[in-house]
């Protein structure tokens, strides 16, 4: 990977807004803390930024008076900090009657509120531009989400190099957690997900006090979160001997992922990936059985732009984090998922998740 001082690098985060910016007499308002952390590396709960081409305001309060500076200064971006209980007057005052774009999505009625009360400007929503600019990572940000795959990885080899069986899921999932903060991770990058037998059907489920048996498959749904990055993987275990359709089914979805990650490539839509991807299972007798999208873009929130869905418009280009993670659900049996964790390349993807697939023990 190209090194870079992440300095140099955060700066050019503000540098891409500022270029949308300056085909407008716009500016930028923001309450949303992702995008707050990922312009300015303010980690508080209360901030809101102010950005044109001339000005990059931090606005907190007194609690963060020594954290928010301190932040800054870390991140080397030009910004200056304000503490103040009433943003909304000052960004009046400095705005005038200027357009402020500001994200409609990520803002409570409240503030929304408030800031329409005291602005002049027209105010328009910025959702797609900046999640847009956000999906392209740089070098520093890859390296964080990689580490955290490698995190992930790690844990889940440990946790089943170490278990006992009999275990229930959220013993399961417990160990698994411990171990990726042991290994570095500043917790799970969402909650883990460890399902057996039929809990396994649900595509979101929730570990449960189900004690594991000796012949089943558990699906293991995993991500760390480290310097504020996440990663996402999902693994089918094997914990004894499968059945014939078991097995079957393991190795369908497995080739559906493959057949989905063969179509990720700089300009194709997040919906063609969806549609390579369903159409084989479909074709395979269970299309009807996959009841979500392909994969997501992953950074500082676990899901982000760009969707890969059957009808995501979104553009896949270079530089972009996603996954791919088909499945098939069926109900009161069993689910399978395999999900992987890709860096979208010039010509494909580099593998940052690389646990092994386990299809037979």
């Amino acid at each position: 990977m190209e090194s870079k001082e992440p300095q140099e690098l955060h700066k050019k985060r503000t540098a891409k807004v500022r270029d949308w910016l300056s085909d407008s007499d716009g500016l930028l308002v923001t309450f949303d803390s992702v995008v707050i952390e990922w312009l300015s590396g303010f980690t508080g709960s209360n901030g809101c930024i102010f950005l044109d081409n001339d000005d990059f305001i931090l606005f907190t309060d007194s609690r963060y008076k020594l954290q928010a500076p301190e932040e800054i200064k870390q991140f080397g971006v030009d910004a200056r900090c304000v503490i103040t209980a009433d943003p909304y007057s000052e960004i009046s005052e400095i705005s005038k009657s200027r357009v402020i774009y500001l994200d409609g999505e990520r803002i409570s009625w409240a503030q929304k509120k408030k800031l329409s009360e005291k602005l002049q400007g027209e105010i328009t929503d910025t959702q797609s531009p900046i999640r847009e600019l956000r999906s392209i990572k740089d070098p520093h940000e890859v390296q964080a989400i990689a580490t955290a795959a490698n995190i992930a990885d790690r844990a889940l080899t440990q946790t089943l190099e170490t278990i006992e069986m009999p275990i229930t899921e959220k013993q399961f999932a417990a160990i698994i957690d411990h171990k990726l903060q042991l290994l570095g991770a500043s917790g799970p990058a969402y909650p883990t997900i460890v399902a057996a037998g039929s809990n396994s059907a649900f595509p979101h489920a929730t570990p449960t006090d189900s004690v594991i048996n000796e012949n089943a498959m558990i699906l293991v749904d995993v991500g760390a979160q480290y310097n504020g990055y996440r990663s996402d993987m999902t693994r089918m275990i094997p914990t004894g001997s499968l059945t014939q359709e078991q097995n079957e089914m393991i190795e369908l979805v497995l080739e559906a992922q493959k057949v989905a990650i063969s179509e990720v490539r700089p300009g194709i839509l997040g919906k063609e990936i969806d549609h390579a991807c369903r159409t084989y299972l479909k074709e395979n007798g269970f299309g009807e059985n996959f009841t979500h999208g392909t994969g997501h873009g992953v950074g500082l929130e676990i899901h982000e732009y760009p969707r890969i869905n059957s009808k995501s418009e979104d553009l896949i280009e270079e530089g972009m984090v996603i996954t791919i993670e088909p499945g098939i659900y069926l109900d009161g049996k069993y689910g399978i998922r395999w999900e992987d964790l890709l860096l979208v390349t010039s010509d494909g993807v580099e593998f940052l998740t690389k646990s092994e697939k386990l299809t037979q023990l």
